[in-house]
């Protein structure tokens, strides 16, 4: 069966205890991308880190962020997808803290 694409999480997944990229994720994510499987990068992290750590690998394809409350394309030309907190709902959280 050949795999179209790899959704992969970075915290404990693609990214090490030192939140670094080990040498053998590269090479795993080198090889998948060099036999034509897409690297999406799915994280609870905002964009701004994800797209980080895709441009170590070399990786443009869209980046789901927040949980998958945002979902952009790497140049962040064309958001896909956003589902922001309401403003009601940011002042309850605030208020009960």
């Amino acid at each position: 069966m050949k795999y179209k694409l790899i959704a992969i999480d970075m915290d404990g997944t693609l990214l090490n205890s030192q939140h670094e990229i080990s040498s053998r994720n590269k090479a795993a994510i080198k090889s998948a991308t060099e036999n034509g499987v897409n690297i999406v990068i799915t994280t609870g992290r905002i964009f701004t880190s994800a797209k980080y750590y895709a441009k170590i690998l070399g990786i443009t394809t869209p980046i789901i962020a927040c949980n998958g409350a945002y979902v952009s394309e790497y140049n962040r030309k064309n958001v896909l997808y956003d589902n922001p907190m309401r403003l009601d709902d940011c002042i309850e959280i605030l208020n009960a803290a």
